[in-house]
């Protein structure tokens, strides 16, 4: 069954419990979702997004939670599933949301605890760590934590005990691990909640396109071995810091083949001290270098490994690819690869980075003869056999876009071993459960906010953004004025006035002059009419000459 056949909504009916889905149903990252039974609510994930190139200065996107605590009231609890950003990176901006406490795996929490701390948030005695296998109660929720196969260590997937009965949460997993990650799927744990009943499921839908089972890290290892076997000077590989299973996977393999491991990247060398101290991770002392000593190692004899595998202008490998003086200048001949996953919305920016690579003289690789990159999301197959092990009665997709979503549902739709029904959610959907019936009920409304380079909320319908976005088409005309007005001057930043049909400065300087010489700055509402004036003369000149018009800034040097 699809999203319309249980759009029926029972106005007359008061659910025993909502469900709300707040982000991650039809954008790629954002996952966030929440339970509401009376008045105890328990949000699980809070995660952040790529925002793409449309938003200037823009790190990331975070669901706007505004609306719904207004609705709903403080949060009571957040359950985090693991560390991913797309999982964790919201959590300090919605901070003051949260009345309760927060709860994950040990190396969830510690990477939690780092963010925080970034953010000058000291959360005190509110990180309670639980272990998988564990149960604890948020007001009417009871949760258990269940392991799964993820590229994290700590992924958990989460079964919900509530008034009308269990909801699934799978978190992202995938259902073959091997001996080289950090964690497997219980698999006959989930089937013992599956013949326990499960009212329903949440499951991820990020690989719901891609036939097949999701291979295990020993895929990955094969491949990035080839590499190492074939390679005699400098590996560069760049993967997400968080990837902690392919981390050790580069670590053993630099120890077999002799190389040297230099880190670079802020948040790759915190999250693998991290996973040292944790357990994760054991490195022998001796297989890191220092990076100032890189040049003393035979080129065949070194392995870096660097965050920037989504081409983000501000990580380790687009610096180095960008500056040719630095630390640990990339050379002719050197090795790249790409062990990680493309996220969408950010083709574009790593095939820049790529060809500016290959330029250079770079080898990179992206997609070798053998895979050196497994996801760790479960494919089509996977899926199924969540299915077959939980049994839910009613599956809802989430963790993905609308075709992902689409397809998870269809999988289900169209199998008559499942005895699941496929609702279709998107975000602002509230689901409303009572006596083992589900239906939509009145859509809250949901929006994103967007997290600049300060650190700063940004809102979607914020003046800022669209400034950026206005200088950066069409550049920035500054006039300074002097409270007299006789005199002023221009500068501009990213405008060009000199094109092929002439240099247009003159008739800029005589529009300025015109109207100061019919403006005298006695009052405030002049200033404002000043600059008015100003921006209609000089939008009719460049339209006259063809040409964007720039976003003009007027400014008077002393007060009136």
């Amino acid at each position: 069954m699809s999203h319309p056949n249980v759009s029926n909504e029972k106005e007359s009916q008061s659910p025993a419990l909502e469900a709300f889905v707040l982000g991650g149903a039809g954008d790629f990252g954002m996952n966030m979702m929440a339970l509401t039974s009376g008045t105890d609510t328990l949000l699980i994930d809070a995660g952040t997004a790529f925002p793409g190139l449309t938003y200037l200065g823009i790190e990331s996107a975070i669901p706007n939670v505004d609306t719904f605590v207004s609705k709903v009231g403080m949060i009571r609890g957040l359950v985090l599933t693991h560390g991913h950003e797309d999982h964790i990176g919201a959590v300090p901006f919605i901070w003051n949301a949260l009345e309760g406490n927060i709860y994950g795996t040990d190396i969830t929490l510690a990477l939690l605890a780092r963010k925080l701390k970034e953010h000058f948030i000291a959360p005190g005695d509110r990180l309670k760590e639980i272990s998988p296998g564990s149960h604890f109660s948020v007001g009417v929720f009871n949760v258990e934590f269940i392991n799964v196969a993820h590229s994290v260590p700590g992924s958990v997937a989460l079964a919900i005990r509530t008034p009308v009965g269990t909801i699934l949460h799978t978190g992202d997993y995938k259902m073959n691990a091997s001996p080289k990650e950090a964690g497997r799927t219980d698999k006959s744990r989930l089937a013992e909640i599956g013949a326990e009943g499960v009212l329903a499921m949440f499951g991820d839908s990020t690989n719901a396109l891609v036939p097949g089972h999701t291979p295990d890290e020993q895929c990955a290892y094969r491949g990035l071995e080839s590499v190492f076997q074939t390679s005699a000077t400098r590996i560069f590989i760049t993967t997400f810091s968080s990837s902690l299973n392919r981390i050790r996977t580069l670590f053993e393999l630099a120890n077999i083949y002799g190389r040297k491991v230099v880190l670079i990247g802020r948040s790759l060398i915190n999250n693998v001290q991290l996973a040292e101290r944790l357990g994760y991770l054991h490195v022998p002392p001796d297989l890191y270098a220092e990076k100032s000593r890189l040049r003393h190692y035979p080129k065949k004899e070194v392995l870096v490994i660097l965050t920037g595998s989504q081409g983000e202008p501000r990580s380790a490998l687009h610096r180095l690819a960008m500056d040719s003086n630095g630390a640990v200048p990339l050379e002719a001949g050197d090795v790249i690869a790409f062990s990680a996953r493309v996220i969408p919305g950010n083709e574009a920016q790593v095939n820049r980075l790529v060809n500016r690579l290959v330029n250079q003289g770079i080898e990179v690789i992206q997609n070798a003869k053998h895979p050196i990159h497994v996801s760790g999301h479960g494919s089509e197959e996977d899926l199924k056999e969540m299915l077959l092990l939980v049994k839910p009665r009613y599956t809802i997709p989430i963790h993905g876009n609308h075709t992902q979503l689409h397809h998870h549902a269809g999988l289900i739709s169209a199998n008559s071993n499942f005895s699941s029904t496929a609702i279709r959610a998107k975000n602002g959907d509230r689901l409303c459960f009572a006596s083992n019936e589900v239906w939509l009920g009145c859509p809250i409304e949901t929006s994103s906010n967007y997290i600049d380079q300060d650190h700063q909320i940004c809102r979607a319908d914020e003046a800022l953004l669209e400034e950026r976005r206005a200088v950066a088409q069409s550049g920035l005309l500054v006039i300074t004025i002097g409270s007299q007005t006789n005199s002023f001057q221009i500068s501009t930043r990213g405008l060009r006035m000199c094109a092929e049909d002439g240099d247009i400065t003159e008739q800029v300087e005589d529009c300025i002059k015109t109207v100061l010489a019919n403006t005298a700055l006695t009052e405030s509402h002049d200033l404002l009419h000043l600059e008015t004036e100003i921006q209609r003369r000089l939008r009719s000149l460049f339209r006259s000459k063809k040409r964007v018009c720039p976003d003009v800034l007027t400014v008077v040097t002393e007060p009136l």
